[in-house]
């Protein structure tokens, strides 16, 4: 896999489970594109398979986020970055 142009657009979309649209940031190591992984919980007697965990990965490098709950916890803990404070003196 090659990195990405950094032309290309910034992050890609993904549907989640429940149908909603999420926006992933690219990798803040590599900026190749992620990928939203869900873990789930074989049927029971329901038949219904349960999420057991989602985090999103690196297609690239491999980084992954903490696994989470849910696919949007997974998703808004992946796209927050850390921004450095640049105090400003007068």
């Amino acid at each position: 896999m090659n990195l990405p142009d950094p032309l290309l657009p910034t992050h890609t979309r993904r549907t989640t489970s429940d149908g909603s649209d999420l926006a992933l940031l690219p990798c803040p190591f590599c900026s190749a594109t992620s990928e939203l992984v869900l873990h789930w919980y074989p049927a029971l007697d329901d038949g219904e398979e349960t999420l057991a965990a989602a985090w999103v990965e690196c297609e690239f490098c491999g980084c992954n986020g903490p696994g989470c709950e849910d696919e949007l916890t997974a998703v808004m803990t992946w796209n927050d970055r850390y921004t450095a404070f640049t105090p400003h003196w007068n």
